[in-house]
């Protein structure tokens, strides 16, 4: 699987809140498989996850406007059960890479999440994964 680049990042941000035609569609798609592959390494270690990998609905149901990131849901061991509507670990694409914990549904606008998705936010630099390997 091919790495996560600063290119796919840039197809990201260039995708903002714009309609998705079929080309970049399929750009998009394809940097989901990346995230995926992210997420399935995770799972070798235990942790569970969602992904939703279809770019036009980032906006929610009936809108297809790509809205500037992608992501996916990540779940400690063995805990996505009772988790799985509360909180999560959020694995994003957007200009930058990064990860957060957050409340899902009626817990994301709590003061703890807010905090908790503010202390834990790391920004990864994706040019640095690459040169490391």
């Amino acid at each position: 699987m091919d790495f996560i680049t600063d290119d796919d990042l840039d197809k990201i941000a260039s995708c903002a809140e714009q309609e998705v035609n079929d080309t970049d569609f399929n750009g998009l798609k394809k940097i989901y498989e990346k995230l995926e592959h992210l997420c399935k390494e995770l799972q070798k270690k235990g942790f569970e996850y969602t992904i939703r990998k279809d770019p036009r609905k980032q906006a929610g149901q009936g809108l297809f406007q790509f809205q500037h990131y992608q992501w996916a849901k990540i779940y400690p061991p063995g805990l996505k059960q009772i988790c799985h509507d509360k909180f999560s670990y959020i694995l994003t694409l957007s200009d930058v890479m990064h990860f957060h914990m957050m409340g899902i549904k009626d817990y994301q606008e709590l003061p703890p999440s807010k905090t908790a998705s503010n202390i834990c936010w790391t920004e990864i630099d994706v040019s640095d994964l690459i040169s490391t390997l």
